[in-house]
């Protein structure tokens, strides 16, 4: 059996890291759900700077669905030791 994991390009696995990371430091103050919404907003207002600095900065939907993807993984792992404590 030849299986082999998905290759993540390196800059969505940086925003997925940072999604995460912000979660994991937004979540103790703030709770799950509003540290997921926080990442959110981080993700997307991360887009919104780089469309409006296009000279320097390359803007792209899926860096946002990526950082908010590393959120949900948070979420979810918060979630789950929850459930099963």
């Amino acid at each position: 059996m030849n299986f082999k994991l998905p290759i993540i390009p390196h800059d969505k696995a940086n925003h997925f890291i940072y999604g995460l990371v912000a979660f994991a430091v937004a979540f103790p103050v703030v709770g799950e759900y509003i540290a997921l919404v926080f990442v959110a907003i981080l993700g997307g207002a991360k887009e919104v700077y780089d469309y409006q600095h296009r000279d320097v900065h390359t803007p792209s939907t899926a860096d946002a669905i990526w950082t908010i993807a590393g959120g949900v993984l948070g979420c979810l792992i918060v979630l789950a030791a929850k459930l099963l404590h």
